[in-house]
């Protein structure tokens, strides 16, 4: 009996072990995850998307375009120093560019046309050359901006200011010159980088913009947006939430597995515990 108690106190004592660094592992691994540099910033970002009225079957491209840099502009005005950009996806709202191209026939990445104020409103930065700005939206110029991860598939081993003024060609797209190189966007923290390009966003084939906001949550009131803004433009609905919604539900597997963990390895040291008492 003696002999099986201190069999039984050993496996207890073992297994509170085991289970104390499986939490340990799986937590250091959640906050790694939680705390993984995105490339831009999600703190206090806001994702805002407007209804038009109609469903725009056969509209005027180029007047969308303006509603929605109409709406933009309106949104810097408020009262509070709105910063705002727009573009057809948001980074981490788990939406795809509406169009990709296979650029220089070696390499293909999706296509992010974006308005001026974008990079700098999700705090992405440009690590050689400009952002975007509102002359090349203005003139729709044939321009473009390539992630770090793209210029080194494309250009490898050339540095990033040398690759500003290359020529980016793909089917259908203009000849684009580049005029900088930003830094690499992770949509989801459990997958690596992927290579992006972003160009001024045109009228043609328009479709609709996800609208990217930092301001205080009192500037964002939907009900105050449609009073305020939507009825200059034609606006029934503004959609406000948090940005970066994809990446709280990547993270909600890790984040189960580490409370799972941390919980039976509190059972664990609580058996052992009694054991040794």
């Amino acid at each position: 009996a003696a002999r099986l108690g201190r069999a039984v106190l050993v496996f207890e004592a073992a297994a509170g072990v085991v289970l104390v660094a499986g939490a340990a592992i799986a937590l250091r691994s959640f906050l790694g995850l939680a705390t993984a540099d995105l490339g831009y910033s999600t703190q206090g970002l806001q994702e805002v998307r407007i209804s038009p009225p109609g469903d725009r079957q056969g509209g005027d491209d180029a007047a969308e375009l303006a509603r929605y840099r109409g709406v933009l502009d309106a949104l810097r005005e408020r009262p509070g120093g709105a910063a705002a950009g727009g573009s057809d996806s948001t980074p981490g709202s788990g939406a795809a560019p509406m169009s990709g191209a296979t650029w220089n026939g070696v390499l293909r990445a999706g296509l992010w046309r974006i308005t001026d104020g974008w990079f700098e409103t999700i705090r992405l930065s440009v690590v050689a050359g400009e952002s975007i700005r509102r002359i090349d939206v203005d003139e729709a110029r044939p321009v473009a901006i390539v992630s770090e991860s793209m210029a080194r598939r494309l250009w490898p081993g050339v540095p990033n200011g040398e690759v500003l003024g290359r020529l980016l060609e793909a089917e259908g797209q203009p000849s684009r010159r580049v005029v900088g190189v930003a830094a690499d966007i992770r949509d989801n923290p459990l997958r690596a980088a992927e290579p992006r390009v972003y160009v001024p966003v045109t009228p043609e084939q328009f479709w609709f913009l996800d609208l990217a906001v930092r301001a205080e949550p009192a500037v964002l009131d939907p009900a105050a947006l449609v009073s305020e803004i939507g009825g200059r433009f034609g606006v029934t609905t503004f959609e406000v939430r948090p940005a970066g919604s994809s990446i709280v539900a990547a993270l909600q597997q890790p984040r189960v597995q580490a409370v799972i963990f941390a919980g039976f390895a509190v059972v664990g040291l609580l058996v052992a515990a009694v054991g040794l008492f």
